[in-house]
């Protein structure tokens, strides 16, 4: 009696975790845009359902051991199996409900839950002997009827890598030759930029040369995309089109034996947040069962700003652009993200040597020049720290407070910003773009000191649960003025490559999203991003742009240097941002498509 139902409580345990695998499976590659066929469906699914079955091992013997021990008390086989129900339903609602998923897939998760009721309730009159069977039989099923919805739902959606519109026929579809509109355009990609951090320092007469800007040009809220993740958006800025056209979706691809390498980082992929099971998968990973690799350029199904401008023969420069590697060739110059050392950096997707890794600039001899010039955290002093109110040795050794983030964002943005103020200084390009990420970053880590984040009640009480509320007390002013000390920084570091550009030059300053003022970080809702547009051939007088998308961006920027823009591109010319007689003189053109990229190394 005991042994029966301490292999029924196993057998039910594992069956749910079977069950679960196979859901997160069937949904995951829907929220990146991925496209699977059946076979690969299967085994993906598979992949999922034999993790969770091990990480649900351990619940099932202690279930069948509880289910066990009722049995000797003389508890009737169909009340314990009624207690296996209860817990293990209860148990994937849990699961399922650590999942924030779209909409049109509710279908399959009601599906689901009523296919397990259903089951588990049918378990509940199966003798013993017979329920391993069922169970494999009926887990069987529920694996290739998943697979086939995996793959079905996926019919028409481009695979990344992949570009399935036609190529332009060369000159004849359209013309090599912009119109000689004269305007050069500065961009700066911040990372995380916030109006309603900006707007309160403005008021307080902080960052004087944002503030010049937004008065002398037009500016805007900047709606970001779902999920909020850094690679699938400033992608978007960079091509204007949407994240399943050109294929950049995360961080890194996972590589399974049996399946293409898909986008995906395996502890987020194959896990909701906080679950148990990422032990599991973070231990696969280490021991090479589980690999990734990072996005590259050539997984990118569709051209970037640079390339086009390129074609059409205007010089071009990019620095440390996220996903320019390797760097593609231009008329001009491409220094790529991985130009800095990310083995300085301990987040756990990017720890790898990108110092030995090849063509990391365009041309590729420029890194000789670019390595002189690369600042690692061992090259800050304390007194650059102390400046910016940032983590120091003498004010916070045991690093309770902050996110254990190492400094090495204020390291990788000035290098970018030293290496992007040589390459100004160099020549007068007609498109520059630079990507600094240490807004974002900053706020990640000292968010918890921001006062309009510790003023909420409940999420002081959470920070002083988890730390030395005496030592947080004496601390948090201090730390409150990490984050506007790091816009201040930015803001000087803007002026001054503004004045190596160049006062003729059009500048854009845009971020990929914002963050909640309630103490959770960008991760909650979807907060906008912001974007200024300033310039000789901008309208006048802090004009506020409505109805603005990042897929705009691009074909905007394309605008402005004469060029014609994609009508398969998702977004569209900001109009509204220039000015009457710039419009006048230089109206909108379209053509039908540029095509795949075609010079990435």
């Amino acid at each position: 009696m005991f042994m029966d139902e301490f292999l029924t409580g196993i057998i039910f345990s594992l069956f749910l975790s079977f069950l679960y695998g196979v859901s997160v499976g069937a949904q995951m590659p829907g929220l990146n845009g991925w496209r699977l066929n059946l076979r690969e469906s299967i085994l993906y699914d598979l992949y999922w359902a034999a993790g969770y079955s091990i990480f649900f091992l351990g619940h099932g013997l202690l279930l069948g051991l509880v289910g066990g021990l009722l049995a000797l008390k003389g508890v009737t086989p169909e009340k314990i199996r009624g207690f296996y129900f209860i817990i293990c339903f209860l148990g994937y609602f849990y699961f399922v409900a650590k999942w924030t998923l779209p909409k049109n897939e509710l279908l399959y998760l009601l599906f689901a839950c009523a296919a397990t009721a259903g089951l588990f309730i049918i378990f509940l009159i199966i003798p013993p002997p017979f329920l391993l069977v069922v169970a494999l039989c009926i887990s069987f099923a529920f694996l290739i009827i998943s697979a086939i919805y995996t793959s079905l739902r996926q019919k028409g959606r481009v695979a990344p890598g992949t570009f399935e519109q036609k190529e332009p026929e060369g000159p004849a579809q359209y013309s090599r030759d912009a119109l000689p509109t004269k305007a050069r355009v500065v961009v700066f990609g911040i990372d995380g930029l916030d109006w309603r951090i900006m707007d309160p320092l403005i008021r307080e007469g902080r960052l004087p040369t944002l503030s010049r800007l937004k008065k002398d040009g037009v500016w805007g809220r900047l709606p970001t995309l779902k999920p909020i993740s850094s690679p699938n958006i400033w992608t978007s800025i960079a091509t204007g089109v949407a994240p399943e056209k050109h294929g950049i979706c995360w961080w890194q691809k996972i590589i399974l034996p049996g399946i293409r390498p898909l986008p995906g980082e395996p502890t987020e992929t194959a896990c909701p947040k906080d679950s148990g099971a990422l032990r599991i998968i973070r231990v696969l990973h280490k021991r090479g069962l589980i690999k990734s690799i990072p996005m590259r350029t050539d997984d990118r199904a569709v051209k970037a700003v640079w390339g086009i401008s390129s074609e059409f023969g205007k010089r071009t420069a990019s620095v440390g652009w996220l996903f320019s590697w390797p760097a593609e060739k231009v008329n001009g110059c491409v220094i790529s993200w991985f130009a800095f050392p990310f083995n300085e950096i301990s987040l756990d997707f990017l720890r790898r040597k990108t110092s030995i890794l090849p063509h990391r600039t365009y041309p590729e001899d420029l890194m000789d020049q670019v390595e002189p010039m690369i600042v690692t955290q061992g090259d800050l002093t304390d007194e650059e720290r102390k400046n910016l109110y940032l983590t120091t040795a003498r004010i916070d050794p045991k690093r309770k407070f902050a996110d254990k983030i190492d400094l090495w964002y204020l390291a990788k943005d000035k290098t970018f910003c030293d290496i992007s103020k040589a390459i100004l200084d160099k020549e007068r390009w007609d498109l520059f773009t630079v990507y600094l990420e240490g807004a974002d970053i900053s706020c990640h880590a000292y968010w918890t000191f921001l006062s309009q984040a510790t003023n909420i009640e409940k999420h002081q009480a959470e920070i002083l649960s988890i730390s030395d509320s005496t030592q947080f007390k004496k601390d948090a002013e201090h730390f409150s003025k990490a984050i506007p000390a790091y816009y201040d920084y930015l803001d000087n570091q803007i002026n001054r490559l503004m004045k190596a550009a160049g006062e003729d030059a059009t500048f854009i300053i845009l971020s990929d999203h914002g963050f909640n003022l309630d103490g959770t970080g960008h991760f909650s809702g979807e907060p906008d991003g912001a974007i200024i547009i300033s310039g000789p051939i901008t309208r006048k007088g802090a004009l506020e742009l409505k109805s603005i998308s990042v897929y705009d961006i691009t074909p905007t920027i394309l605008y402005a240097l004469g060029i014609p823009v994609a009508e398969d591109m998702d977004g569209r010319v900001l109009e509204e941002a220039f000015s009457p007689d710039f419009l006048r003189e230089f109206p909108v053109r379209t053509i039908k498509t540029f095509g795949p990229p075609e010079d990435i190394i």
